[in-house]
């Protein structure tokens, strides 16, 4: 009777421990998982920073080589600062969209507590299934050791959280990624600073502030669908009107990057005078309730 029980206690173990793994392996790309990451790298020299602002999001999936993969989209926005001496060069100048809507940034899929990315060959990016004293794989860019692990709640679910040989700041979390980022390697990197600001699950915020807001596309729509600009093409003028906040400033590009025009202190309607500027694509750099935000103008007198 005794061993008749400890069979079952053993194989009720076995299920349980078997069901917990495929439900946390079938969740890391289900419920709408977003990113947000903020960047700022090095771009040519050190005093031009490309600062960035962008999210990754899961899309539907693709079979590759007999595999299921979630399409995994990056969108986003950033711009360039120059913090050398006076006038900058062109490569430093202007604004730009990071990633596609349309084009997916990766392909990844997860199996047996790893997340997996499609290239040839396939490459793990996480393990999950590490312990402590476990040095990083390769993927992770980094050779630390796992010192710890504890657990957080995200959605419901019990993810590990894995605390590395760097202290308490190199952390990783289950599914989610790490105080750097998802796609990331680990800091500290030599060309880039990469922040998580979110890792939200169905709209909901879980890390690291359940307050932040995860989603920098929405913001950009948000933003842009308040703002008019017309006529473009332009000939003689345009008019930019923001129809919910006030324009803090705009600075115009040329299509080489080149800054051809300033404005500051606008409000919410500026006309701007085009004529003594050649025909061509102009990159406009819009300020708007501290954020940064860009449109193209076409310009055919």
């Amino acid at each position: 009777m005794k061993l008749h029980s400890h069979k079952i206690l053993i194989l009720s173990l076995f299920f349980l421990t078997s069901a917990s793994r495929i439900f946390s392996q079938n969740s890391y790309f289900e419920n709408n998982p977003v990113w947000r990451l903020n960047s700022q790298c090095s771009f040519n020299t050190p005093n031009c920073i490309s600062q960035n602002d962008y999210n990754y999001f899961v899309g539907s999936d693709t079979v590759i080589n007999s595999h299921i993969y979630k399409k995994i989209f990056q969108y986003g926005y950033g711009f360039y600062t120059w913090n050398g001496p006076p006038t900058a060069p062109p490569y430093c100048e202007g604004s730009f969209v990071i990633g596609s809507l349309i084009q997916p940034f990766c392909y990844l899929r997860d199996t047996l507590g790893m997340i997996l990315r499609f290239d040839s060959p396939e490459y793990c990016i996480y393990d999950f299934n590490m312990i402590v004293g476990d040095t990083l794989p390769s993927c992770y860019g980094s050779s630390q050791v796992v010192n710890s692990i504890d657990t957080i709640i995200i959605n419901g679910q019990i993810r590990k959280r894995f605390y590395l040989g760097n202290g308490p700041a190199q952390v990783i979390i289950e599914g989610m990624g790490h105080e750097g980022g998802f796609l990331e390697l680990l800091p500290p990197l030599l060309e880039c600073a990469n922040l998580l600001v979110c890792y939200s699950v169905n709209d909901t915020s879980y890390y690291p502030n359940v307050t932040a807001n995860c989603d920098v596309i929405d913001n950009m729509n948000d933003v842009m669908e308040n703002i008019e600009l017309k006529p473009n093409p332009a000939n003689q003028y345009f008019i930019i009107n923001n129809l919910k906040a006030t324009i803090e400033n705009i600075s115009l590009y040329s299509s080489l990057g080149k800054l051809v025009l300033t404005l500051n202190s606008i409000g919410n309607s500026i006309n701007v005078d085009m004529s003594e500027l050649p025909i061509g694509i102009y990159y406009i750099r819009l300020k708007s309730n501290g954020n940064v935000f860009g449109k193209t103008l076409m310009i055919s007198h």
